[in-house]
Order: C-alpha cells, then structure tokens, then sequence
C-alpha cells in the first residue's frame, strides 16, 4: 500500500483504471453460493450494540431483500440514519441513543449487514435510493432529518433529490460523490490495485480501521478490527463485487448534486484517509446554499471517533432550521 497519495484523478479516468484491473474481476459461482456466516463473534455482539443504541431490531421486505433496521422513539421528528460501505447500522450505535427526542430509523443497506444479498440485483447508488424511498414510504415516515456517512451520504443526496418533499435536512458526512483535490490513501491504493476496505485477513481488517480513524483511536481500532476481523473476510467477494458498482455509480451522484434544494450540511474529519477533507469544498461548489464543518483530529468515521461532538452538531443543525 503506498504510504501517501498520488495525483487526483476524475470519476472517469478511476472507473476505466478500475475496469482494467484484477478488482473488476468476479466468481460467479462464488458469489451465487455465498451466504452470511450464521455465528461470528460480531454477530454475537450486535444485540449488545443494539442495546447500547437503545434501539428495537426490525424488519422490512424491499422488493426481493429482507431489510434490517434499527427504530426508537415515536416522535413526529424522524431521523434516518445511513451507513457507509461494509458497513451496517451498528456503526451508529453510540450516536442513536443521544436523539432521544426523535424517531430514529437506522436500516442496514441492502447488501450490507443482516439485510439481503442477491448475487445480480442492483446495487448501484441510483438503485439503493430508490429502495430507500419506499422503504420511507412504507414506514410511514412523512418527512426527516437523514444523515448519510461515506456511501450512505452519496445515497442520501439522491434521495434528497428525487423527494426533496420528505427531506427535512440533509447531511453529507464524510461522503461519496465527488472528486477531490488531493487523492486519499484509498484513492491510491485502488489505482494500485488494491482496495483496503473489502479485506480478507485479520491483517487486513485491522488495516481498515488504521485508515478509517484517526491515529487518535488505535484502542477502539484494535477493538473493531479484533469483533469484526471474521465478518469482514468473510465478506470479501461480496463486498468486492459491491464496491465496484459503487464506484462505477458515483458520476450519477455528482451530476445530481446540483439539484439539492433542502437545507444542507457538509460535516467531515479533518484527517479522512478514505475521502479526503478536499472533498468539502467540492461539494460545496455544487450545493452552494450547503453549510459545512471540519472536525478537527477526526478521520472518516465521525460518529464513531467523536459520538458526542457528532450528536452535538447535528442536533444544533436541526435546531437552526425551526
């Protein structure tokens, strides 16, 4: 893995290097056969992480996928909260139970935690926002405050452009969409034909967790790594195969982003190594009316690496716009 990062390139010239490389390549049966592991030491302790989020697990059909989620609370106020790539609603565990005063809606993607995966479905940003809209619409939600991290932020601003109606607020937090100034250590790694985030080693796993949070947080990296090490390899052709819809979707997300019209926040942390802090005044050149917010000491999961401060800012946000 290269220790620091090359030139910037665009959303064109990545996907045609990505195209040509060994990670655009897939076993079929592989991933026709792949199922989740029924027992892992993660999946022991995601009933503990729901409780730390004070949150009732349920479930929800989406065209053929079983959905996952997270709820609590039944206030007008909703909140529905996004997950980035091989991720899952856990990841919000220590923010969710701070918005006690709203309804708290955390889906796990499609593709992604204890939802569904099928082998050829539609995975792209574009098809996930869809989904997203009904899931809305079948939860009856009328209108809400969502907040999307990495790849869950590139799907939420499609969602706020395809039902501005039902968007109360948008938040961008360290998200997909948009090419940076300065290329990150991902963005390296990938033109080197290397993708950190789909790892399939504990050496691996633990690697993710350097790069997503700041060198502030090697305890909680050590942890994650240590719980999810297991999961996470086993989700390797998966997570592979979805990544490489992501990337090749991520110009559709940028050339919507001029049609955001609901009140916009851009949060990021100033040492992201996924998604470089450059990216905030590139979205910021396509949503103008945006507000934005650098954490300082902070990477790519803030919600993680700083919950308080996280909550803090967000509930502040939406105070403003009342």
């Amino acid at each position: 893995m290269p220790l620091q990062a090359s030139k910037t390139v665009n959303f064109e010239e990545m996907n045609a290097l990505f195209s040509q490389s060994a990670l655009s390549q897939f076993d079929d049966g592989v991933l026709n056969a792949w199922r989740p592991l029924r027992r892992s030491l993660w999946r022991y302790m995601q009933p503990i992480m729901g409780f730390q989020a004070a949150c009732r697990t349920e479930y929800a059909q989406l065209d053929d996928h079983r959905i996952c989620f997270w709820q609590a609370g039944s206030a007008e106020e909703t909140v529905l909260l996004l997950h980035g790539f091989g991720s899952s609603k856990e990841n919000w565990a220590f923010v969710a139970s701070k918005f006690a005063h709203c309804r708290i809606v955390i889906p796990d993607l499609p593709g992604f935690g204890c939802s569904d995966f099928h082998f050829g479905a539609d995975y792209s940003l574009a098809a996930q926002a869809e989904r997203l809209a009904d899931f809305i619409e079948q939860q009856d939600i009328k209108k809400c405050h969502v907040v999307g991290s990495s790849m869950g932020g590139a799907i939420a601003a499609l969602l706020a452009v395809n039902q501005p109606e039902k968007i109360a607020s948008l938040t961008l937090m360290n998200a997909a969409g948009v090419s940076a100034e300065r290329s990150s250590l991902l963005e390296s790694s990938l033109l080197d034909g290397v993708n950190p985030l789909a790892p399939g080693s504990r050496k691996d796993a633990a690697m993710v967790f350097a790069i997503c949070l700041y060198k502030g947080h090697r305890a909680l990296a050590a942890f994650l790594s240590w719980v999810l090490a297991g999961e996470m390899s086993h989700r390797k052709p998966v997570n592979d195969y979805l990544f490489s819809l992501l990337i090749v979707s991520q110009q559709h997300v940028f050339n919507n982003l001029k049609n955001v019209s609901v009140p916009t926040l851009i949060l990021w942390g100033s040492e992201d190594r996924v998604l470089d802090v450059s990216c905030v005044g590139a979205f910021r050149q396509q949503i103008p009316h945006a507000r934005s917010r650098i954490l300082a000491n902070i990477g790519h999961l803030p919600m993680l690496e700083s919950p308080g401060l996280t909550a803090k800012i967000l509930k502040e946000f939406w105070q403003s716009l009342k």
